[in-house]
Order: structure tokens, then sequence, then C-alpha cells
């Protein structure tokens, strides 16, 4: 698709009913479009499970924390809560199914990683992920406000540099990154 095409594309989110929207396109690591109010401040939601284990990967290869750390239920490690198979349902805080024998959307799981990771580190998991993503990429308007499952606030413009760092990793090894978008369970 030429870059051309890109506002009249990205403008049919102007049509949504939603009191605000903005995106971005980005291809080869840039920023090629964006529309509406980049600038503007949302809640990332789920996006913010994303952003909670690439900060988990960060401790896994500073050494403080390990995949294969026992987390959550007995058999579980912090690789099975950040890839859903803790046994956790979606808000659940004791199990519902048998670790790794099924995949769960859960909260519950990546509230567990994340508090590891802040028992490990010995540093706030907020404090954390802000000294480990948000101040090396220059995420200055992004913050991590209650639950590290669903309360990261950031701008498109914010979220942009992180989707740059999820094409080319910086902040951890190519390794890490392959393994962290291949299915584990």
């Amino acid at each position: 698709m030429p870059d051309s095409s890109l506002p009249q594309i990205l403008s049919t989110i102007d049509s949504w009913p939603v009191p605000h929207a903005a995106c971005a396109v980005i291809r080869s690591g840039e920023v090629v479009a964006s529309h509406g109010e980049i600038n503007r401040i949302f809640r990332l939601a789920s996006i913010s499970k994303v952003i909670t284990s690439w900060t988990c990967l960060i401790a896994v290869e500073e050494g403080s924390v390990s995949l294969d750390d026992a987390v959550g239920p007995p058999g579980s490690t912090l690789r099975h809560c950040l890839a859903h198979a803790a046994g956790y349902g979606f808000d659940t805080t004791t199990p519902i199914m048998g670790v790794g024998k099924r995949r769960i959307y859960s909260n519950t799981g990546i509230e567990i990683a994340a508090k590891h990771v802040a028992e490990r580190t010995g540093l706030m998991f907020a404090d954390y992920m802000n000294e480990a993503i948000f101040e090396p990429l220059g995420m200055s308007d992004t913050s991590l406000k209650a639950s590290p499952a669903y309360a990261v606030f950031s701008t498109v413009d914010d979220m942009a540099l992180f989707m740059q760092e999820l094409i080319q990793p910086t902040l951890i090894s190519d390794a890490t990154a392959k393994d962290a978008v291949t299915i584990q369970y």
C-alpha cells in the first residue's frame, strides 16, 4: 500500500463510536503515518500485558529472575504465567485448570509475574518498568498506574517507540525476543 493512501485509511477511525482515537503506522522501524490525538494519554488496557512481559524478559536477561523460577501454583513457572498457562482464569486468584494444560487469558498470571520481578529486584514493578523500558526508549508520557495487566497509560507517540522496540529489539537479545513470540505450551 502506498504511503499516500494512508491518511485516508487512517481517517476511518474518525467514524468509530468513541470520544477519542489515534493511530500510527510503523514501517521499517519508522512512523510513516499517524492520525488523531497522538499525544493524548490513553489507558492501554491489555496491551499493558505485552509491556509487562517485555519488562519481565529484561529482568530475565539481567539475571534477576529466570523463566524457570517457581511462580504461581505448584508446578508453575514464570514462563507459565507469561504464557497464560499457569492455570488461572481471567481474574481468578486460584487456578481453574492444571498448569500447562491450556492457555487461559489471564490478568492474574501477568500480575503474579510482575510481583515476582518486583520481589526479586527489590523495586516496585512500576519503577522497574520505568527504568527498564520507558526511560531507555524515551517514553516520557507513559506510566504504570495500577495493575501491570491492564493499567499502563501512554500516547500513540510513545507506543510507536515501543512498537519499534518489538520490531527491532534493543533492550533484550534477538534470541529472547524470538522466544517471546514462540508458542510455549
